[in-house]
């Protein structure tokens, strides 16, 4: 095994460790002592990797990114119509967001990392929009839908999906904090939203 292989899997244990205390505990809440001692490895091996924890956490949210598109496109190539892909997906999403809700992925909560996650965020928001733009394309092709500019229509239902999850966990409107009772309110209105959408844009052939 190469140097570069030892220090890739070096940093892949470091990002896991980190990922499972992040997502238990919360970032602001874990100190990078208590990853090193997770992995028994020393501060300054640690900090080797990674400088400072926020550029660990950019790294741990890279992770779970990576691993959300690796299964929402999953996803969508079982599934045997763009109903089903939707709806579908709308479960994933939810189960990735209830899982890493401590991680604070709706805002920033960890002072050093203030605006260090807007590029990522936005590449995945983009991300995103591409892949829908992709499958509302092949609902065209297929005859299942009927849309002119798929982008736009992409990047509409994108942000009506995001409008309904921060309505109800925007602080100071009816729920800041995310319980499984909002969870499924969210959940539900994403699927009825899905619904009209679908509606709007089936094809009458």
């Amino acid at each position: 095994m190469s140097q570069v292989d030892i220090q890739d899997d070096k940093q892949e244990l470091i990002v896991e460790a980190a990922l499972k205390r992040f997502a238990h505990y919360g970032p602001s809440k874990t100190t990078m002592n208590e990853i090193a001692d997770d992995l028994h490895l020393s501060k300054a091996l640690l900090y080797y990797y990674f400088p400072d924890k926020a550029s660990l956490f950019k790294a741990v949210v890279d992770r779970i990114l990576n691993n959300y598109f690796e299964e929402i496109e999953c996803e969508a190539n079982h599934a045997k119509s763009i109903e089903k892909t939707l709806l579908t997906l709308i479960d994933v999403r939810h189960d990735f967001f209830m899982k890493y809700y401590n991680m604070g992925l709706n805002r920033n909560i960890i002072d050093c990392t203030e605006g260090s996650l807007d590029e990522i965020i936005y590449n995945a928001i983009k991300r995103e929009t591409i892949f829908m733009k992709k499958l509302l394309t092949k609902a065209n092709d297929k005859g299942e839908m009927q849309i002119e500019n798929p982008l736009e229509a992409a990047e509409l239902y994108m942000d009506v999906m995001a409008g309904v999850r921060f309505s109800i966990l925007t602080p100071n409107t009816r729920s800041a904090i995310l319980d499984e009772d909002t969870a499924k309110v969210i959940n539900r209105k994403q699927k009825q939203i899905t619904e009209l959408f679908i509606r709007a844009y089936r094809s009458i052939n």
